[in-house]
């Protein structure tokens, strides 16, 4: 009776928890749908971001009127005006539908472990988790209105095989030169911002071209035509070789500082896991997939081909006496 009892008051423990986390949450997308909604030009957008903010304060009352019932009195979210800046950042750079399905993808995670619970606990709050499933429909139905005004979401392909290149190309160029071949920083970040310049208008070729015969195929077939959703290749070739150029501030900057050798490789390899983990977790959001296998497997590829080429450079000056 007594362990039965201690499992009683776990359960309760993990339901109050998963309780604030939900309300944590909630306060949090009402906050920032409703800075959104001020901040936009868009009229239509805004009457969107506005009834999206309406349906998030309802749901923050609902999960503190739960939590009043256990005696708890909600608290706002830690940080949250710094929070609020990091989605606005990610808002800026990969617009506001990419935020909303990052936003839902995390309530939904709650929304599941809180069924679950609920269930094993013999179906209590039924009618709550029928209610919030119901509101998840028509957040849905807002989201995909949301992707009819601002079509940046389509380009997320774009934004991370730009950025992605751009760091795992230059990390290898620069990690080669700097650990074999050449003793200058300054050297290291010469070569690496000109291999910079001209990846990045390559990229951006690369990408208009390939848009652009992707257009002219789907056009030409007969079942083609409107199957998938059709992309600028302007704009790819924009994001593409913009987001190329960003990936490779990254590694050049630690030998842009003035750091050199195994030093300035090891920040410079830092720095890029960071990106790629960030970069991992976007498309993880975007596709619906796992965080931590994308992330593995994108860490895993990118500094394989950075050893690859470290190994080569070590050869190179070994055999052929390749030094600067």
């Amino acid at each position: 009776m007594e362990g039965d009892s201690k499992k009683e008051k776990a359960v309760t423990k993990y339901e109050i928890k998963l309780e604030q986390a939900y309300h944590k949450d909630e306060s949090l997308h009402f906050s920032l749908y409703s800075k959104l909604a001020y901040n936009e030009k868009n009229s239509d957008l805004k009457k969107i971001l506005r009834a999206l903010a309406s349906q998030e304060k309802k749901h923050r009352n609902l999960w503190s009127r739960e939590l009043k019932k256990h005696g708890i009195t909600p608290k706002e979210p830690f940080a949250i005006n710094l929070q609020l800046a990091i989605f606005n950042t990610a808002r800026q750079l990969l617009g506001i539908a990419f935020v909303m399905k990052l936003l839902e993808k995390k309530e939904d995670s709650l929304l599941a472990k809180y069924d679950k619970l609920m269930r094993k606990e013999g179906g209590r709050s039924n009618k709550l988790l029928d209610l919030l499933n119901s509101e998840k429909e028509s957040e849905y139905v807002l989201l995909s209105k949301v992707q009819q005004y601002e079509d940046s979401l389509y380009y997320i392909k774009s934004i991370v095989f730009g950025l992605n290149d751009g760091l795992v190309e230059v990390l290898a160029v620069v990690a080669g030169l700097a650990a074999f071949a050449v003793e200058s920083s300054t050297l290291v970040a010469i070569t690496g911002f000109i291999v910079s310049i001209s990846g990045s208008l390559s990229m951006a070729a690369g990408a208009y071209l390939s848009a652009k015969s992707e257009e002219i195929v789907s056009t030409t077939m007969e079942n083609g035509a409107g199957a998938n959703v059709r992309t600028n290749p302007l704009k790819e070739a924009y994001y593409t070789g913009i987001f190329y150029f960003l990936g490779t501030i990254f590694p050049i900057a630690p030998f842009a500082l003035g750091i050199n050798g195994y030093l300035g490789i090891g920040i410079a390899m830092v720095l890029t896991a960071i990106v790629l983990i960030l970069a991992s977790i976007v498309i993880s959001v975007v596709g619906n997939e796992s965080v931590k296998r994308r992330i593995i497997e994108m860490l895993s590829i990118s500094f394989g081909v950075a050893i690859l080429t470290m190994v080569i450079g070590t050869l190179a000056r070994m055999y052929l006496g390749i030094s600067v």
